[in-house]
C-alpha cells in the first residue's frame, strides 16, 4: 500500500488508525481502551495532544527514556480533558516509543515513531576513542555537531620527545562524514616545534574512523639550522583508526 500526501492524513487498516507524517501538534483521542490513531510519526520537538473523548477517566503513561510522563505524577484525564506533551529525540536516528493507558486492562497502546531533528548527530555512533597504534582520536558528539582531539606519538619514541597534539571543532556533520573547519595543533621533536592550523575530515564506518588532516599554516621555532620539514603548509596526514573499548 502506498500512502501519498500531507501531514495529518489518517488511514484505516485492519481496524487500526494510522497517522502518517503528522503535523505538530498531533491530536490523539482516547476512547474505551483505544488510542486514535494507534500509530503515528512525529519529529523531535513536536507536540502531541491527548484528549479523552470517552465518558470515563483515562491516564496516559510513557516510561520511555527522554519522553517520560504520567509515571511520577499520574495524569488523570476526565471526559473532555486533554494533556499536551513534547516529544524528544536526540539520537540522530528514528526511535519508537509506546504510550499506554494505565487505568484500564488490557491497556490501549499508542506506538509513536519520533524522527530526529534535522542535522542531529548520531552521538552513540560518533562518541568514543579511536586509535591506530600511533594516533589517538577522541570524539565528543551532541546535538547537531561534534568536536574532538588528536594525539600522535612517533614510533619507538616517547611523546615528550617526538609527537603532536591537535583539536578539531566547528564541524559540519552529514551522516557518517564530518568536515571540521577549525583545527589548531602543535608538533615537536628535538630540532623544532611547529604551531599549525588546519582542517579535518572524518569518515566513520562502523567502528573504523578515517582521519584526514590538512595543514593550512605552519609556524616553526627551530633549535637547529632550518631544513625541509614534513609538517608544512599544504601537508596532508591520514590515519585509519579503530574504536577502543565497547560502545
Amino acid at each position: 500500500m502506498k500512502f501519498i500526501g500531507a501531514s495529518s492524513a489518517l488511514f484505516c487498516a485492519f481496524g487500526l488508525t494510522i497517522a502518517v507524517v503528522s503535523a505538530s501538534p498531533l491530536a490523539i483521542t482516547m476512547s474505551r481502551n483505544v488510542f486514535v490513531p494507534s500509530s503515528a510519526s512525529v519529529r523531535d520537538g513536536d507536540t502531541i495532544k491527548i484528549c479523552n473523548s470517552d465518558s470515563r477517566f483515562h491516564a496516559p503513561l510513557s516510561l520511555n527514556k527522554g519522553n517520560q510522563f504520567g509515571n511520577v505524577k499520574q495524569i488523570n484525564l476526565g471526559p473532555g480533558a486533554c494533556t499536551s506533551q513534547t516529544m524528544h529525540n536526540a539520537t540522530g536516528k528514528p526511535i519508537t516509543i509506546k504510550i499506554f493507558d494505565q487505568l484500564h486492562y488490557p491497556p490501549g497502546v499508542l506506538t509513536l515513531t519520533i524522527a530526529p531533528r534535522a542535522g542531529t548527530v548520531a552521538a552513540d555512533n560518533w562518541n568514543g576513542t579511536f586509535s591506530d597504534g600511533q594516533n589517538v582520536f577522541t570524539i565528543t558528539a551532541s546535538g547537531t555537531g561534534l568536536s574532538g582531539s588528536s594525539k600522535w606519538t612517533a614510533p619507538g619514541e616517547t611523546f615528550e620527545k617526538h609527537g603532536s597534539t591537535g583539536t578539531f571543532s566547528d564541524c559540519t556533520v552529514n551522516g557518517n562524514h564530518a568536515h571540521c573547519k577549525t583545527s589548531p595543533g602543535t608538533y615537536h621533536d628535538p630540532d623544532k616545534s611547529i604551531a599549525t592550523t588546519g582542517t579535518v575530515d572524518l569518515t566513520l564506518s562502523g567502528d573504523t574512523l578515517t582521519f584526514v588532516g590538512t595543514v593550512t599554516s605552519a609556524t616553526a621555532t627551530w633549535h637547529v639550522a632550518p631544513y625541509t620539514s614534513a609538517v608544512h603548509t599544504g601537508a596532508v596526514f591520514t590515519s585509519v583508526a579503530k574504536r577502543q573499548g565497547v560502545r
